[in-house]
């Protein structure tokens, strides 16, 4: 059918668009973006803050090559400034979701002068959670990740479990952890570099494995009700970011 043809066929009312419409062959709709794909047309955007030591510490590269490096796996869709607390985030698209990633940085004295604005935050429409931690397997760093998590994240644990009762015993607000049991938490685990660290202070203890992070954080018994990932990633070469981001874009 050429373009005269068609155009025969309208009925007067319609517009030139609609006419160039039924020429490629979409259905008329009283939408003008009907024609689009649903992907295009209803954008999934979910947001999930990041958080943990390994942002601040020698993991500190792996945004910035998220987001500058040639070998990152997924498009940039935006930049947003931080504010009130709350520090900058990028937007990836990721399996045709947009994952907006927001950073919270825990600094030393700030924690509870802003934990209510983290936990508004936290728990007004985030879709999941990020904990960031290198692999550092002194007692010192592995205890200072465990804290985090305990400060951001509640579990739903065994009552046999210490950690369990010690939440349930919790009756101040303030001693609450921020974020709900539901969302899922995926742990970048991230090797520790050794160029900004002196010799002196570098660690002397193997570095952690995902499985070690997952039995030192018991993760199988706290985590019951919530899907969770640990995923051992290089913040040069960003191997393993795209096989973590697909978890969680999975389990959104």
């Amino acid at each position: 059918m050429g373009l005269q043809e068609s155009v025969r066929h309208v009925k007067p009312t319609r517009s030139k668009s609609e006419v160039v419409l039924t020429k490629f062959g979409a259905a008329p709709s009283s939408s003008p973006l009907s024609f689009l794909p649903k992907s295009i047309r209803r954008k999934q955007v979910f947001k999930v803050p990041m958080f943990g030591r390994g942002l601040d510490l020698s993991a500190k590269k792996l945004l910035y090559n998220m987001i500058w490096s040639l070998e990152s796996p997924f498009p940039v869709c935006g930049l947003h400034p931080g504010s009130g607390g709350i520090g900058s985030g990028v937007a990836f698209n990721v399996e045709g979701k947009e994952l907006n990633l927001t950073v919270i940085y825990e600094e030393e004295g700030v924690f509870e002068k802003l934990r209510p604005v983290w936990r508004d935050f936290l728990q007004k429409d985030s879709s999941g959670l990020i904990l960031v931690m290198d692999n550092r397997g002194d007692t010192e760093s592995l205890a200072m990740a465990k804290r985090e998590l305990a400060r951001f994240v509640s579990y739903d644990c065994d009552p046999d479990d210490d950690r369990a009762r010690e939440c349930s015993e919790k009756e101040d607000e303030q001693e609450r952890p921020l974020a709900v049991t539901t969302l899922p938490l995926l742990v970048f685990l991230c090797d520790a570099g050794t160029d900004d660290v002196p010799p002196e202070t570098r660690p002397t203890a193997p570095p952690l494995t995902a499985a070690r992070v997952a039995h030192e954080f018991a993760l199988s018994a706290r985590m019951r009700g919530r899907k969770w990932c640990v995923r051992h990633v290089c913040p040069d070469s960003l191997q393993g970011i795209a096989e973590g981001l697909h978890w969680l874009a999975a389990n959104l």
